[in-house]
């Protein structure tokens, strides 16, 4: 016999109750057990039994260890009508959709900070990265690298070479060079430290300072 219940949204109280129910019917088949108090160090059951949790409307799916008391949570709470989450085993890392009610946004959080969001709207949606570099680590652009100073880093070959502030500034590494024809570099600017002055290049020669 193949039963095969309609579950249509989790995140409606009606279709965690027709779960609910579903589990309650079918407990002896799918050896299910409906409990409303924490598996883990209160229940005994045999190894790899399946304990559907309702702590007190928050539902979760926890799976026996050992065969006696020791249970390991499956990885996701939810809580119908306001929204749900995938959670770790200390809470502090979790995905969350709809944290507040009817705000169709999906939350991405590690060690309780909020990473990205995923919005309906594609102005609220965003990715927190601070830093996006090559396989060893020498090249990158880098975000607010230091607390709170909103600037833009780039970095090649392990040595900062631009700065972007706040004020939309452009800062230079000091003898860096500005090519303005694309690779061969024969055409370019650059800050001379020692002379105190920008220097502008022409087919590889010195042609004016400012």
């Amino acid at each position: 016999m193949h039963f095969r219940p309609q579950l249509q949204d989790l995140t409606e109280p009606r279709e965690v109750m027709k779960l609910i129910s579903v589990i309650a019917e079918l407990a002896d088949v799918l050896d299910v057990l409906y409990t409303t108090t924490a598996p883990n160090g209160n229940i005994t059951a045999r190894q790899n039994r399946i304990a559907f949790y309702d702590n007190s409307g928050v539902y979760s799916l926890w799976v026996n260890t050992d065969g006696a008391t020791a249970w390991a949570g499956m990885g996701g709470e939810l809580t119908p009508g306001a929204g749900g989450s995938i959670t770790d085993a200390d809470g502090d890392t979790r995905i969350e959709v709809e944290k507040n009610p009817d705000e169709d946004k999906v939350r991405i959080i590690t060690k309780d900070i909020e990473r990205a969001l995923l919005s309906e709207l594609f102005s609220e949606t965003y990715i927190k990265v601070n830093k996006h570099s090559d396989l060893d680590g020498d090249t990158a652009w880098e975000v607010e690298k230091n607390a709170d100073e909103d600037k833009a880093r780039c970095k090649t070959g392990g040595t900062e070479a631009m700065v972007i502030d706040d004020s939309q500034d452009l800062y230079m590494t000091s003898g860096k060079k500005i090519a303005l024809d694309g690779s061969t570099k024969q055409f370019y600017s650059k800050y001379n430290s020692t002379s105190g002055y920008t220097e502008f290049y022409a087919d590889g020669a010195l042609r004016l300072q400012i």
